[in-house]
This record gives C-alpha cells, sequence and structure tokens, in this order.
C-alpha cells in the first residue's frame, strides 16, 4: 500500500479476493475495502462488500479520491 492510500481494497474476481490499488476499481467491479487495523470498511446500513458506478476520481478541493457506487 502506497502513502496515499488509506485502506486496502479488494476486488471480487472468479469468486476470489484480489487485492489491487485504489485507482485500478473500474465501473461494475464488486470490491471490499479494510482499514490498515484489518477491520472492514462498512457502511451505514451494514453493508461491506460494494459496487462501483463510476472510475475513480480525485476531489481537489477535499484532497482525496472518490469512487461511485451502487
Amino acid at each position: 500500500m502506497d502513502q496515499e492510500e488509506i485502506h486496502t481494497i479488494e476486488i471480487e474476481k472468479d469468486g476470489t479476493w484480489e487485492r489491487i490499488h485504489y485507482k485500478s476499481l473500474a465501473n461494475g467491479h464488486k470490491f471490499r475495502m479494510f482499514y490498515p487495523d484489518g477491520n472492514k470498511f462498512i457502511d451505514s446500513d451494514s453493508n461491506h462488500i460494494f459496487q462501483a458506478a463510476s472510475e475513480p476520481f480525485y476531489d481537489d478541493e477535499l484532497g482525496t479520491w472518490f469512487i461511485s457506487i451502487k
């Protein structure tokens, strides 16, 4: 994980989870994220598996990367 990545990102590929760089996420990927301590990133609905609805994009104002999810 490089300095700008906070979370570990894994995509589901053929029934297994493969670790990738955040910027490698693509529209349609099923993915999950983990905090540096190994805990799952969970949204307000208790989901921990997400589907990308966009390509990653950088927000200059906030100074961080985002991705839209379904």
